[in-house]
């Protein structure tokens, strides 16, 4: 059987067999619903969904449907904002009423913790954690920029980096053999 990969929120990426979001794209081939996924149990190996989590009404629901349809032993590739970045807290220690970004329109947000607490109650095995510039830190429009590189040497990477990468494994169920 060949492995299938989905894409949850593919926007203009090409990746994957299956790509789906919520508006249509050239690279989406089907509209759906990330909460109510139209596919068959263990339909797909491996299951990519970047910086789709955060805009949910129930990133949990969702997280339900992508081990749903996980085979076992299928990896779920995940990334969201780092809500610890230094950054994010100087701009709230800079401006307090603006702890929500309406641009965004997050509506959820994690530290790690809180995140690896969340994948795991939906029964995923976590393979990796991985601090990342999603969108690369040279194009960013920083006030001051020269300290990057100072930064990201004397900071841990969960203070520094934009992002969380999140590798998953649905783990292979634990089956019940009647005794002889």
């Amino acid at each position: 059987m060949k492995s299938l990969r989905l894409n949850i929120g593919c926007g203009p990426s090409f990746e994957g067999d299956v790509r789906i979001d919520v508006r249509k794209t050239k690279a989406v081939t089907m509209i759906a619903d990330a909460h109510v996924l139209p596919f068959k149990d263990e339909s797909f190996s491996y299951v990519i969904c970047t910086e789709v989590l955060e805009h949910l009404d129930s990133p949990f629901k969702a997280l339900k449907e992508i081990f749903r349809v996980l085979t076992e032993n299928g990896i779920a590739f995940l990334t969201v904002p780092n809500l610890t970045e230094i950054r994010r807290f100087l701009l709230i220690a800079r401006n307090p009423l603006r702890v929500h970004c309406k641009e965004t329109n997050h509506k959820q947000g994690w530290d790690a913790i809180e995140f690896n607490h969340l994948v795991r109650q939906v029964g995923f095995k976590i393979l990796q954690v991985d601090w990342i510039d999603w969108h690369g830190r040279t194009e960013r429009k920083e006030k001051y920029k020269f300290l990057n590189p100072l930064l990201e040497r004397i900071l841990p990477g969960s203070f520094y980096h934009t992002n969380m990468k999140i590798v998953c494994q649905k783990p292979l169920l634990k089956r019940k053999y009647p005794s002889v």
